[in-house]
């Protein structure tokens, strides 16, 4: 879990892969945020996420390579409830 900007982002893991979530009212509700590669859950991957003022950093090991991607907190707008998809991973 990282703060970012004025939400809290969260990388979870299940049996249908990796997924990050994004908060923008400190948790009360969740909206999932749309990932540069899908990540599967099978005990050899791993996603994490860190934040630095606006911008947000995921590192993802889909057991074969290491990636790593940033991107804006502005792009994580948009209505509740519905995906955010941030602007550029870069």
């Amino acid at each position: 879990m990282a703060a970012v900007g004025s939400g809290l982002l969260a990388v979870t893991g299940a049996g249908a892969g990796h997924a990050l979530w994004y908060s923008g009212d400190l948790g009360d509700s969740w909206r999932s945020v749309t990932m540069p590669v899908e990540v599967a859950d099978t005990g050899e991957t791993a996603v994490a996420v860190a934040a630095q003022g606006e911008r947000l950093l995921l590192m993802a090991d889909d057991g074969a390579a290491s990636r790593a991607w940033w991107t804006p907190v502005s792009g994580l707008g948009g209505d509740e409830g519905s995906k955010s998809r941030p602007s550029t991973w870069n």
